[in-house]
């Protein structure tokens, strides 16, 4: 890597750099690091060039709340079907609250099932 700063790559550098390129752009025309251009821009005193934060416009999308239907108190484990609840509580009992979408390979009603999975994590 040439490391001389010469006069003849200061103002390509310089020029570049007001240009809008960014350093490590200019660092590879001139075979040197991203680090190398900014250090020598700022012992330059070149204008600094501060970018904006992006605006991340975040859409709230409407989940349709299932039905559910509760069985009376906790089940037995051995008494789980497949439209009931398979969220384990206290004492060998499962949760069992039936719901309409159990059906679609969901263990868990919506309750246990926001619980079981990570925030952002669809079924």
């Amino acid at each position: 890597m040439n490391s001389e700063w010469t006069a003849e790559r200061i103002a390509f550098m310089t020029e570049k750099w007001s240009d809008g390129w960014s350093a490590a752009q200019i660092g590879a025309d001139l075979g040197v690091t991203r680090n190398a251009v900014i250090g020598k821009l700022n012992r330059l005193n070149a204008p600094k060039r501060y970018t904006t934060p992006k605006v991340i416009k975040i859409v709230a999308k409407t989940v349709p709340v299932p039905v559910v239907k509760p069985i009376s108190g906790n089940i037995n484990l051995l008494d789980l079907t497949n439209e009931t609840c398979r969220w384990p509580t206290s004492h060998g009992y499962s949760c069992g609250v039936r719901e309409a979408d159990l059906n679609s390979n969901r263990p868990y009603c919506f309750k246990h099932a926001r619980m079981a999975v990570r925030t952002g994590v669809s079924w």
